[in-house]
């Protein structure tokens, strides 16, 4: 039940009274359902515009005082008088009006009085704060809103100078609230602003991958498959579930080809079934599909099954149009070593002989394409002009859409029927990055292009409004001497703005991995559920002086290392954060699959890597969450709540009935269940009867003696 005071009304003539109820918020397309709405009208015997039972409050708070009667508490008729009994600024016409206690000076125990607190999202100074009277943490930054002083000068933990309409008022990535715990300071970007190191989570305990192979590892019902080539030669799968922490693997392939262009393409059926794609390195293509919906051991698979292929596949790509009848496509490299495709519209049971996409060259010219999908009508892919080894590359941009693929404004391109894109001749996507072998001009500088610098692709996106991001690397040769080992790359993100794709140098790569390969890099990735956030992996020892090209050294042991970058500006800064540090093995290739439901989240493979066919490394993960609750419903006599976790964390519900302190233990020893977990609780008596109830979720884990807790 619900109710609002719609003040003075005066009923016409027919008796009607018309009630108009507006629930949205503004971009909000939802409804809600009412079963019935009245009107009710309540007692003002003086008229003064206050119900009688809520200036009775006010007459019984104090029996020896001056308020006696209902004139007494704001005045009759005409309003004489304005009374503020409680003296907090608000007087008791606006206390009724807003819902606050006419008998508290702080209804929400932030700090701050009713009267400053004016609830109109604009912080004007310390007599009109804008926050919310009725919340005490109106930013959900962590912080009460008495603390956040908005001095932009951290002095304690009672005066934090952060903003308290701003969860993060340094813009760093971290809430307010988080860097007072962990003893940064809130309103410099510059500070520290590292959560505690977590340990990573093993995955599978040998596996390495290419990069060209996608979706390599997918969140499937709540558990996470990842997809890998293991020492023996054999293609694997591992099962891991955030609940549990318990992985279990598999070999898929019949074949033994110790090279880590195999690993598997992973695909989500319409059933919940799983389908895995994979083939020899320039050979024959495979596929299996599960025989129920969380397989973990090999007989949850069916049969071996050759995929269509032309004269040897490597690379391979699947995904499922939602709105085409769950139309399935399979990009591989295959047809005259260029992009080729091939369709099935049975589940993945057959496939339609293989089609050539992009043709390029008499052979051998191999365009890299790297593909992302909405799942629902629409295919998107960056691709290279050829190998960076051979080929002078630019990068260019596509999309499947309507049976047509397209430049990124939307001009078509070819029709499907219409394939083979003949890129050289000019049948191509928009230009993301452009080789030139120029100087720079005038204002012009990495941003638009490294001087030689030969692109190669690594991750594309779905960003603000749906349109894509990417990311790639610029390499180029013999930049700090001569040798391999002195060619540097550069690592780009870049944003199609609805009119423009804006780019920008981000990071330095370091070196290639090996000589044979000098244009591997360690590997850059995008998180899709934040797709202003991108992992990368570096061995440079100052990766984000971004002034220098030139002079660029690399760091202790030539190690690589996992970054995390954030954006708050569409790419033209990030704010960057260590994921792994003084590593004794190389830490490569980042991935973020999608749907994952974490504030940071990438897998990646460390150990040694010395070529793409000599490796002895294992898959990890980073799985890690501010702890935050995210629902909350009141019922008779319980509660549920829900709140945002990290795997292998065990947790207690405490609860308040003032917000001074949590002295109540509602619940205990709760195992974390992944990103989120939920409970419904019963409530103790002295919270179930109390007027006002607050719940507060604390990590109850034990920290272990050896490396830090997670």
């Amino acid at each position: 039940m619900y109710a609002v005071n719609l003040g003075t009304i005066a009923v016409p003539a027919d008796g009607k009274v018309n009630i108009f109820i507006d629930d949205l918020t503004n971009g909000d397309t939802g409804r809600t359902s009412y079963d019935g709405v009245g009107i009710e009208p309540i007692p003002d015997t003086d008229g003064d515009g206050l119900p009688d039972v809520f200036e009775q409050t006010i007459i019984n708070a104090d029996i020896v005082d001056n308020v006696t009667g209902l004139s007494d508490v704001m005045g009759t008729g005409a309003v004489t008088a304005v009374t503020d009994f409680d003296n907090d600024g608000a007087n008791d016409r606006e206390e009724f009006q807003n819902q606050t206690d006419p008998l508290n000076p702080d209804s929400d125990g932030d700090g701050l009085l009713d009267g400053v607190e004016t609830n109109t999202a604009t912080y004007i100074n310390a007599s009109d704060t804008g926050t919310d009277p009725l919340n005490p943490d109106t930013d959900e930054d962590g912080l009460l809103d008495g603390v956040e002083t908005n001095s932009s000068q951290f002095v304690d933990q009672t005066n934090t100078g952060t903003h308290p309409l701003e969860a993060d008022s340094d813009g760093d990535g971290l809430r307010d609230g988080l860097e007072v715990e962990y003893g940064h300071d809130p309103t410099d970007a510059k500070s520290p602003n590292l959560l505690p190191m977590q340990t990573p989570r093993q995955i599978a305990p040998d596996g390495v991958w290419t990069w060209f192979n996608d979706e390599r590892a997918i969140w499937h019902l709540g558990k996470l498959y990842t997809g890998y080539v293991l020492r023996n030669g054999k293609v694997g799968l591992s099962r891991f579930d955030p609940a549990t922490l318990e992985s279990t693997h598999v070999e898929l392939s019949s074949f033994t080809q110790r090279d880590d262009h195999n690993n598997p393409s992973i695909l989500s059926l319409p059933d919940h079934r799983l389908m895995v794609v994979y083939s020899e390195h320039n050979g024959k293509s495979f596929r299996r599909v599960s025989s129920v919906s969380e397989p973990a051991g090999l007989h949850d698979w069916g049969n071996e099954l050759p995929t269509p292929d032309g004269r040897g596949i490597s690379y391979a790509n699947t995904y499922r149009l939602a709105e085409e009848e769950h139309r399935l496509y399979h990009f591989n490299r295959d047809i005259a070593w260029n992009p080729t495709l091939s369709v099935s519209n049975d589940a993945g049971s057959t496939f339609q002989n293989p089609v050539h996409f992009i043709a390029t060259g008499a052979g051998n010219i191999r365009p890299y394409p790297k593909y992302v999908s909405n799942d629902r009508n629409r295919i998107d892919l960056i691709y290279t002009d050829g190998h960076p080894r051979n080929e002078n590359n630019s990068i260019y941009h596509l999309y499947y859409q309507d049976g047509a693929f397209r430049k990124t404004d939307g001009t078509i391109v070819e029709n499907m029927a219409g394939l083979p894109l003949e890129h050289d001749q000019g049948k191509r996507g928009s230009e993301v990055y452009t080789y030139s072998a120029s100087s720079w001009g005038p204002d012009e500088g990495p941003d638009n292009w490294i001087p030689s610098g030969r692109a190669w692709t690594w991750d594309i996106q779905y960003g603000a409004e749906g349109h894509p991001v990417c990311v790639f690397q610029v390499q180029r040769d013999n930049v700090t001497g001569s040798g391999w080992n002195h060619d540097r790359i550069y690592y780009y993100y870049a944003r199609w703005t609805g009119t423009e794709w804006q780019r920008r140098f981000i990071a330095h790569g370091g070196r290639g991995i090996y000589s044979a390969e000098d244009d591997y890099g360690g590997g850059i990735t995008i998180d899709p559920d934040h797709p202003n956030v991108v992992y990368i992996s570096t061995n440079a020892a100052n990766p984000f002086e971004l002034s220098e090209i030139n002079q660029i050294p690399l760091n202790t042991n030539e190690r690589y290392e996992i970054w995390r970058g954030v954006t708050k500006d569409g790419g033209v800064s990030f704010q960057w954060t260590p994921v792994t540090l003084d590593s004794p093995v190389d830490n490569l290739r980042p991935f973020v699959p999608s749907g994952h439901g974490f504030d940071r989240h990438v897998i990646w493979f460390r150990g040694n890597y010395t070529s793409y066919t000599n490796f002895d490394t294992e898959v990890v993960g980073l799985f890690q969450n501010e702890l935050k609750v995210s629902g909350m419903t009141m019922g008779a006599g319980g509660v549920e709540l829900q709140w945002n976790s990290m795997p292998g964390k065990v947790y207690r519900v405490m609860g308040s009935e003032n917000l001074l302190s949590f002295p109540f233990e509602v619940a205990s020893n709760i195992p974390s269940e992944g990103a989120s977990t939920f409970r419904d609780l019963e409530l103790l008596p002295s919270l179930r009867d109390a007027p006002r109830s607050f719940f507060r979720i604390e990590d109850q884990t034990e920290p272990s003696s050896g490396p830090p807790p997670e």
